[in-house]
């Protein structure tokens, strides 16, 4: 068998390393993801899901397409199997550029895994996000950043809009959208009075809440 020897550049080399990688991972888990469904499929009895099966099925209205789930459920199954493995296909391109400083098998498979279980951790540990209202490329502040952004973060955490507040109605309104704490900071700080101005803003709270006009 004659041996051919052919040349790459290394970029072009290591993309395609990557990608075979990449493809590899993806076969391999979105294949066993499916089968894994087909399996069950042909096993368990079917039945039309509620919302009452959010007790027993734990996917609920904060989680990401909880919508499909209830209402299209295959179309849900096939959609998390293509993020999962994608996901994780991702995960093996990450190892493979590990691997060209460290040599160890062992330390790479137990460390990915290490790496899954740490992001899983802080995963679950989050129970509060702030929105920045501020743009940092210019400084300018629009609380219609923190309004977009609230019907897309999960209702179980604790939502805290940062910055551009300057009055009551504005709290009010976030309140409303499901903001439980704010951040004021520039308003207080241009105050010629600064504890005068938070009792001004507290009063005014109080007002609004007493006669809402949002």
């Amino acid at each position: 068998i004659n041996q051919v020897l052919t040349r790459s550049r290394r970029s072009s080399y290591l993309w395609a390393k990557g990608f075979a990688v990449f493809t590899s991972a993806f076969m391999v888990i979105a294949i066993s993801l499916l089968l894994n469904f087909v399996i069950l499929s042909c096993a368990l009895p079917g039945y039309q899901l509620t919302s009452a099966d959010v007790l027993y099925l734990g996917v609920t209205v904060s989680d990401m397409w909880a919508g499909l789930f209830y209402t299209r459920p295959v179309a849900y199954i096939l959609l998390n199997a293509l993020y999962t493995s994608v996901c994780l296909a991702s995960v093996a391109v990450l190892v493979l550029a590990v691997s060209s400083f460290v040599k160890s098998p062992a330390i790479l498979t137990i460390g990915s895994y290490i790496v899954l279980l740490f992001v899983k951790y802080v995963n679950d540990n989050i129970d509060i996000i702030g929105v920045n209202n501020r743009n940092l490329g210019t400084f300018i502040t629009n609380t219609a950043n923190s309004e977009y952004l609230a019907p897309k973060l999960p209702v179980s955490i604790t939502r805290i809009s940062e910055s551009g507040i300057k009055d009551a109605q504005t709290i009010l309104r976030l309140q409303l959208l499901g903001f439980k704490g704010f951040l004021i900071g520039e308003s207080f700080m241009q105050a010629d009075n600064p504890a005068q101005e938070l009792a001004r803003l507290v009063a005014d709270i109080w007002e609004l809440y007493q006669n809402p006009r949002v």
